[in-house]
């Protein structure tokens, strides 16, 4: 059986470039379905005039957030493959 490298296989941010993982979360873009690093949207929001408002950076459609990041919800199915391919 082949081992598997880190090289094959990378899900990554595509606002940061930095593989998904425990410490970068992936959350879903509820008006889009896109999805990037809990980490990228918390720099987006601390950069934003309006706190709420998240734009996309893919399609700029808005999202209301509530509070921070977190409370967007997580991207169960890369969340997964991430899991299943450590394992």
């Amino acid at each position: 059986m082949e081992k598997k490298t880190s090289n094959i296989f990378r899900l990554e941010c595509k606002t940061c470039n930095l593989g998904y993982s425990t410490y970068r979360i992936p959350r879903v873009i509820k008006e889009c379905g896109h999805t990037i690093c809990e980490k990228c949207v918390e720099k987006t929001l601390e950069q934003a005039e309006q706190k709420l408002e998240f734009y996309c950076p893919f399609c700029q459609k808005t999202t209301v957030i509530q509070g921070s990041a977190s409370n967007l919800p997580k991207n169960f199915a890369i969340i997964d493959i991430i899991n299943n391919y450590l394992n």
